[in-house]
């Protein structure tokens, strides 16, 4: 059951690697205040959960395709396993995101703080 809304939700930005380098960067529809809100909205965490998972973040990696589709996501730091899955659950539902230019693909990772 999920029903408590985390309060925090921090997008912290890019890797580039160099097969994963387009001149212009995909980017979620509304740039990255759109999607710091949209974890945040969208992001829960379970009632089994305490307080020992406030200030810590979890840290996902993701790609975003050339045709703005996000795959590969992969847990890089982990919280709990209750709130490891909820991020990679909501990485694995964020709507499509705008396509890099030149037809290539990007890797992020992204920090979701729980506060």
């Amino acid at each position: 059951k999920r029903s408590k809304k985390l309060s925090n939700a921090n997008a912290s930005g890019c890797i580039s690697e160099e097969k994963y380098d387009p001149e212009v960067m995909p980017q979620f529809e509304g740039g990255d205040e759109t999607l710091k809100k949209y974890i945040k909205e969208n992001i829960s965490y379970p009632d089994e959960i305490s307080d020992e998972w406030r200030g810590q973040s979890a840290l996902v990696s993701f790609i975003v395709t050339d045709e703005g589709e996000v795959t590969s996501v992969n847990l890089e730091k982990s919280v709990s396993k209750a709130l490891d899955d909820e991020v990679v659950r909501i990485i694995k539902s964020m709507p499509g995101w705008k396509p890099g230019e030149k037809g290539r693909k990007a890797k992020y990772v992204i920090s979701v703080r729980f506060d």
